[in-house]
């Protein structure tokens, strides 16, 4: 997935819910077949940051697709939505690719979530979204 820099572009956002056994299919969520995690893609546009805070604001975090589930999450995305832009919950802090919050897990160089060629971009401020 191509880098983007949350000070200057702006995007859609698309939120996920914590973890739960169900997901409210109403209000624009949505959940993939055969996946437990559910979305909602907000069609407003916005930074990284202000992405991330409406999230928050609403109870949600910034989508983190689980790797067997991004190709679909990215196509379905594209099919319903058109093309455009959706924040991840992933960012660079110049040395690694982390996924936002509890964990930081970083992000594997060889993840599907990769427009070839980018995962080396970790420059500090780049966040990662759906292009």
């Amino acid at each position: 997935v191509p880098t983007t820099n949350a000070a200057t572009t702006t995007t859609e956002t698309t939120e996920q819910l914590p973890e739960e056994p169900d997901c409210p299919l109403a209000d624009g969520f949505f959940m993939l077949p055969g996946s437990t995690d559910c979305f909602k893609s907000i069609s407003e546009y916005m930074t990284w940051a202000a992405a991330d805070a409406k999230c928050k604001s609403e109870g949600l975090v910034l989508g983190r697709p689980e790797p067997q589930d991004a190709l679909a999450l990215r196509k379905y995305l594209v099919d319903t939505y058109g093309d455009g832009s959706h924040w991840l919950s992933g960012k660079a802090d110049g040395q690694y690719w982390t996924w936002t919050g509890g964990d930081q897990e970083r992000l594997s160089a060889t993840s599907p979530l990769w427009f070839p060629g980018q995962s080396s971009r970790v420059s500090t401020g780049n966040c990662l979204g759906f292009l």
